[in-house]
């Protein structure tokens, strides 16, 4: 259901993220087709000669950083359907963080 949905948003709204020119900070949002396993994303990014960053909400994008402008050419011979700023449609193409925060266990102050 979830790849039917992803190619659902991506058709009603790539006329509308059409307009978006992705970021020039180093960082873009690349959508792959909804059916590529992680392992052909990484390895289209690697072809690319980009450096990925993070997954997004969905397994078949993901943000990566590149160093040049024809990076964004590159990734569309790789096979990326769409180049996005990361945070387009207001970051809902980017997981939220998850972190790990270290527990401490109670002060055993009575054990010899």
């Amino acid at each position: 259901m979830a790849p039917l949905a992803a190619i659902a948003i991506a058709v009603i709204f790539t006329p509308l993220l059409a307009v978006f020119e992705p970021a020039r900070d180093g960082q873009i949002a690349a959508v792959f087709p909804p059916t590529w396993a992680p392992a052909a994303i990484m390895e289209a990014s690697a072809d690319a000669d980009v450096r990925i960053s993070r997954f997004g909400a969905l397994d078949n994008i993901v943000v990566v950083e590149f160093t040049d402008d024809e990076a964004r050419r590159r990734l569309r011979d790789s096979g990326a359907w769409l180049l996005l700023p990361p945070g387009a449609l207001g970051g809902c193409l980017t997981r939220p963080s998850t972190r790990l925060h270290a527990s401490r266990a109670p002060s055993r102050q009575g054990d010899a």
